[in-house]
């Protein structure tokens, strides 16, 4: 949908826009564990996102035996959150003379900043972690040795089959790509950038290349292993905002003219973080110095 310069252009139409171009620019954040908003709390630059603990169920040891009841229990992570924005200053003549589509020229690369943003946080969150198994001038074999590896890790931590995403440094990705072991995995539908970053399928894995990995690094893990904290600031009061919410995700469009300078203002925003949620869910591989 292009939204031309000589529309009117309400923040709700553009917000309208905006997040289905979020939800198709992002990587790392469709392959982790989005919480809705509902469970965050806490104050300042911090949320706690609340986790179910694993049960584990009892017998009845003889008919007629008391049951043991165990409460119901959560642990709360902490996820620093910053306020993500895009601000973009629009003249006068830009308006009038150099503006033909608002959605292409001004919009789709505001989205592309935060977009890019939310998903460095995910990065980061893996780029941290230290490193599980380290080889040694590895080949292609190597890497995916190192993968069917950690899914036999992964299995002894009794973690669910479904889920499981390799995420892979651009060198990695250039190791694997073509190799016959790993299965073909051209996804049909709508383009994202999400399904082009994906790579192929291999033990029950999905792979997908992520240019923000440290190099020569991968990350095998459990899409609950890592936690996106991702929610719209309120509607701005004293100028047209609006938020929408789709798909999981949330962004704050605002649009506001300055008259003394004869100056309109794009801003784009959403409250934005990742942690790791579960050391026992990831296995992290890098290459030696």
């Amino acid at each position: 949908m292009a939204i031309m310069a000589n529309s009117i252009a309400t923040a709700t139409a553009i917000a309208d826009l905006a997040v289905p171009l979020l939800s198709r620019t992002v990587v790392l954040a469709p392959t982790v564990l989005r919480v809705a908003q509902r469970n965050y709390s806490g104050t300042g630059g911090t949320v706690s996102v609340r986790i179910r603990n694993t049960r584990t169920a009892n017998v009845q040891a003889t008919p007629g035996a008391a049951l043991t009841a165990v409460d119901v229990a959560e642990t709360l992570v902490d996820v620093v959150v910053n306020h993500v924005y895009d601000l973009a200053n629009l003249t006068e003549h830009d308006l009038t003379l150099g503006l033909a589509d608002f959605g292409a020229q001004i919009l789709e690369p505001q989205v592309d900043s935060v977009a890019a943003r939310m998903d460095q946080y995910v990065a980061d969150a893996m780029n941290d972690l230290a490193a599980d198994v380290t080889l040694t001038a590895p080949d292609a074999d190597a890497w995916l040795s190192a993968i069917l590896d950690a899914g036999m890790t992964l299995d002894i931590q009794n973690v669910p089959e479904g889920g499981r995403f390799v995420a892979v440094s651009p060198q990695v990705a250039r190791a694997l790509i073509g190799h016959p072991a790993v299965l073909d995995a051209s996804a049909s539908g709508s383009p994202s950038a999400f399904r082009s970053a994906v790579i192929g399928q291999l033990a029950g894995f999905t792979l997908v290349k992520a240019n923000q990995l440290a190099a020569d690094s991968m990350v095998a893990y459990h899409q609950s292993a890592f936690a996106m904290a991702s929610f719209a600031p309120l509607p701005a009061s004293g100028a047209d905002s609006a938020v929408v919410t789709r798909d999981g995700y949330a962004l704050r469009v605002v649009r506001q003219y300055n008259p003394s300078t004869a100056t309109e203002q794009s801003l784009v925003s959403v409250f934005a973080g990742a942690s790791l949620l579960d050391g026992n869910r990831v296995v992290r591989v890098v290459k030696s110095a």
